[in-house]
């Protein structure tokens, strides 16, 4: 049975599970843009281990929009004195 796993980004270790269900969790708003590799190694009780094969994933963080939305009233024209239902 697995007893633990290690989550590595790119090489590095970036967390360790020690409870079922194993996963990661990854922050991706702390990562620059780019690729990465993960890729998990998974202990028994006897410290036997496996390693998972690579995954690749693309992590795009575009900057946020702080660009308001333009907008333009065309009718009716300032200045009109409308009545009913204005389409």
């Amino acid at each position: 049975a697995v007893a633990s796993v290690e989550f590595y980004v790119n090489g590095s270790l970036h967390s360790t599970s020690a409870q079922a269900p194993f996963s990661l969790s990854l922050d991706t708003t702390k990562l620059a843009s780019g690729s990465y590799t993960l890729n998990a190694i998974a202990f028994d009780a006897e410290r036997n281990q496996g390693v998972s094969s690579n995954v690749t994933v693309t992590i795009d963080n575009a900057p946020a929009d702080t660009q308001s939305p333009a907008i333009n009233i065309a009718s009716p024209v300032a200045g009109s004195t409308i009545s009913g239902n204005a389409p």
